[in-house]
């Protein structure tokens, strides 16, 4: 279940995709699609949404781990990388670029 709480102890990366071209976006949604049954199996995973950007250009995906080294486990794990290979592939034509960042959740706000 996504949790997004500032009293939990889950460690949340953000993963922002930018494209080249938006015709990309579709393909590039559905490789990362594909990659999400392979992270649910991984230990400690939490949760993962997965943004579309409307303009086209850029995906978003917020990823939850139980902790950091979870998170760095899941990145060296040869099931992942294979999982990711079509993903990669845009990465490496230069057709998209990718930027992870590690966060902690300091404030909430729900509606009352």
């Amino acid at each position: 279940m996504v949790t997004i709480r500032n009293d939990n102890s889950v460690f949340t990366a953000i993963v922002r995709i930018d494209l080249e071209q938006p015709d990309d976006q579709p393909a590039l949604i559905e490789a990362a699609r594909r990659m999400i049954p392979v992270f649910e199996k991984q230990p400690g995973f939490v949760s993962v949404s997965l943004h579309r950007g409307l303009r086209g250009t850029q995906i978003v995906t917020y990823l939850q781990w139980r902790n950091k080294a979870d998170h760095e486990a899941c990145q060296r794990n040869p099931e992942v990388m294979a999982a990711g290979q079509d993903f990669l592939a845009y990465l490496v034509s230069g057709r998209a670029s990718i930027d992870v960042q590690t966060f902690e959740v300091v404030a909430c706000a729900e509606a009352k």
